[in-house]
């Protein structure tokens, strides 16, 4: 990914994906005036950098003129402005004797222990921990100390994630009382920067709300306030969020996982912290964090993903993330999120891969199949080895074994590497459709393969490419070989409803996105109900300096005849956004039946109907 960065709120207000853990959905309060996108920025040093709030018309897709867009708020500039005494800046300490795991407020005390235990070359003895401790809340007056133009520190390469007041979720017992208690609570965005802090920002305002840093990453933390001494690894660079129960009740937690830094030494781990009340004057609790350990040897790769198994005494829920191979394969981590380390679940990876041959990769990203009552129902994950593996859900699984995963499918040309994305799961809830890519493939397979996908052309059209699937072909999902030379898929998302977005980087040094229908895999939409799909050009170069955006705005809807469901209709737009300004690449009309009550988009996600 480019050092920036652009998440997308979309603007056609959608219910669920299969995962539990999407959370763009419709709320009951008007969301006010949120931006658009959230675009991330380096700044005038390697370790500082920018979050710039962004919003213009996205109705004026018509046209490939570029459109000007308004900064609504920049989050350096806002923590700049604000007396450092003022925020709120927590770490927590490990369970010690009689005492528990729990937050507390960054304190220098423990920064001159973590200094102590990490010094090194390149770190000095002249300053404290309390001159460390003014630097990480903000005071930049210190000489003797690493300089820098704001407070904010550079992301590289961290997703933003937006969460909303919570959304309905029908059948979930208790679920609608908590709705109703914080339906009111502000949209936050949420970012970690390479200064081991996790911020949760207004989505509205760009106010701080909360700043975190994991109690494993206190001692890069110190060491980095030197001119010289190592960045910090970015603290949460794929944020989850989910409405979750524990202790029989509801709560919305935000899960993360920690990467091994290439520098300083420190090891993978894992956290959570209760995001319910996150502009309440206590805006954050402390679930638990964890660091890799011989007998939990996680990596932590991708996001960290909620999921609930069903019990006789109810649902519980687990964090599922990746480990190591350890002294064994690797695979995944099943954490209870009432959590004692003791009661983690490790789950390897068979002996054979797709190929018959002795496995060897490493997982990078976990999704969760979900039913409409939230019990998991199948975990899927990819492997730096370009495989799609699938892991079969018990019932409690603490109290059976664990059934053996299985490889789906291997993509033919696949390198090897450990930043894939981790897979889709679009489409119905019983037999979903699983999206996944690396390198210079991306394929979607039903979750029930049985032949070989359809593979797609991309003919070179009006600086791009039209995406079209072999007539004759079908019912098997589908296959794309990205058509550049050196293309490398980067970044893989859905868009509603029922489209595709990926980007990738090119040996040309320009990077692409493209936009196709999720069902099909082609560039295609349909103007109305009843009409036939359309193609349209998408996967035109820009610049390294560009990013994208992709916006769904609700249309006129056809009118129903007599006797049919209803639809809804959605004007799909990618856009290529630099620092002026936004402009469309491609642009579908898409529509989608409702039924007469719109139950249809309870049972599942809504996707375009195969022509």
């Amino acid at each position: 990914m480019s050092r920036q960065h652009v998440i997308t709120w979309v603007l056609a207000w959608l219910l669920s994906s299969a995962s539990a853990a999407a959370w763009a959905g419709i709320v009951d309060q008007a969301a006010g005036n949120l931006p658009l996108a959230y675009l991330v920025q380096a700044g005038a040093y390697p370790w500082t950098g920018r979050l710039r709030a962004l919003a213009w018309n996205p109705l004026l897709a018509r046209t490939s003129e570029p459109t000007p867009h308004t900064t609504m708020w920049e989050a350096g500039a806002r923590l700049d402005t604000s007396a450092t005494a003022s925020r709120h800046l927590y770490t927590s300490v490990a369970p010690a004797g009689m005492e528990s795991e729990r937050l507390v407020p960054l304190q220098w005390s423990a920064l001159d222990a973590a200094s102590q235990q990490s010094m090194g070359e390149g770190t000095s003895t002249a300053t404290s921990g309390a001159d460390k401790l003014a630097w990480l809340r903000g005071e930049r007056g210190n000489a003797a100390l690493r300089p820098r133009e704001t407070r904010l520190a550079d992301a590289r390469g961290a997703r933003v994630l937006v969460v909303p007041p919570p959304v309905w979720q029908p059948g979930k017992a208790g679920h609608a009382a908590f709705r109703e208690r914080h339906r009111n609570r502000p949209h936050t965005v949420w970012l970690g920067t390479t200064d081991a802090w996790l911020h949760g920002f207004s989505a509205t305002t760009g106010d701080e709300l909360v700043g975190y840093m994991p109690r494993a990453l206190l001692p890069l933390a110190a060491v980095m306030t030197e001119p010289k001494g190592a960045l910090a690894p970015v603290p949460c660079p794929r944020p989850e969020a989910a409405d979750v129960v524990m202790h029989r009740e509801w709560r919305t937690v935000l899960l993360c996982g920690i990467s091994a830094a290439n520098e300083g030494g420190s090891t993978a781990g894992a956290f959570v912290l209760d995001i319910s009340n996150a502009a309440d004057v206590a805006p954050v609790r402390l679930i638990w964090e964890l660091t890799a350990t011989p007998a939990l040897p996680l990596s932590a790769r991708g996001p960290v993903r909620a999921a609930a198994f069903a019990y006789d005494e109810g649902p519980r829920w687990f964090a599922v993330t990746t480990v190591d191979a350890g002294a064994s394969r690797a695979g995944l981590a099943l954490i209870p999120l009432e959590n004692t380390a003791g009661l983690a679940l490790t789950w390897p990876l068979p002996e054979r891969d797709c190929s018959g041959s002795p496995t060897t990769s490493a997982l990078t990203g976990v999704s969760i199949l979900s039913d409409m009552m939230g019990m998991a129902q199948a975990i899927y994950a990819t492997d730096d080895s370009g495989q799609l593996w699938h892991f079969p859900v018990p019932r409690a699984p603490q109290r059976l074994a664990l059934g053996t995963p299985v490889c789906l499918h291997k993509l033919p040309t696949a390198g090897h590497s450990r930043q894939a994305e981790p897979p889709l799961l679009v489409g119905a809830v019983a037999s979903p459709l699983i999206v996944f890519g690396q390198g210079r493939e991306v394929v979607a397979i039903p979750s029930r393969p049985a032949g070989v996908p359809a593979r797609i052309v991309a003919e070179p059209a009006d600086g791009g490419f039209l995406l079209r699937s072999i007539p004759g072909q079908g019912g098997n999902g589908w296959h794309l070989t990205l058509p550049n030379a050196g293309e490398q898929l980067d970044t893989l998302g859905e868009v509603f409803p029922g489209y595709l977005q990926f980007t990738t980087r090119a040996a040309d040094g320009f990077q692409r996105a493209y936009l196709v229908l999720a069902a099909t895999g082609e560039s295609a939409g349909r103007a109305r109900e009843g009409a036939p799909l359309q193609t349209f050009v998408t996967g035109q170069a820009t610049s390294s300096a560009a990013s994208f955006v992709a916006t769904s705005v609700p249309g006129p809807s056809p009118q129903p005849s007599s006797g049919t469901s209803a639809a809804q209709a959605h004007r799909v737009t990618l856009w290529a956004v630099d620092g002026t300004s936004a402009r469309p690449q491609s642009t579908a009309m898409a529509t989608r039946r409702t039924g007469r009550i719109s139950w249809r988009e309870i049972v599942a996600p809504i996707q375009q109907e195969l022509p």
